[in-house]
């Protein structure tokens, strides 16, 4: 269950309305910490920084104040507590299971 978790979070995108538009961006642990790298350094320099974001059709740098990038993460927390509740729940159904089919029958 926890690793059905974790690919749930890492192996799919989120989307963010941070730059108006709707755009997809990657959840890999990479991509956690760099938008934190770049809102630090966006905050520190007061510039915008590029990050990965799809359009739904490819990829690209799109740069991103301060604040977009605070959006962006608000929105990729949202996308990992969603998954994170969802094992929370599995998780609690495991330990209220009585019988090994009750077990086995809790999928992802």
């Amino acid at each position: 269950m926890r690793q059905a978790c974790s690919n749930a979070i890492t192996r799919s995108s989120f989307q963010s309305e941070a730059l108006g538009g709707v755009y997809n961006y990657d959840c890999r642990l990479v991509d956690q910490i760099n938008l934190k790298v770049r809102y630090d350094i966006a905050t520190f320099t007061a510039q915008p920084e590029p990050i990965w974001a799809s359009d739904g059709t490819r990829y690209e740098w799109k740069l991103h104040t301060a604040s977009e990038i605070i959006a962006v993460m608000v929105d990729m927390n949202e996308h990992i507590k969603y998954s994170q509740v969802k094992l929370a729940t599995k998780l609690a159904a495991v330990d209220a299971a009585i019988e090994a089919e009750q077990v086995i029958a809790i999928e992802w």
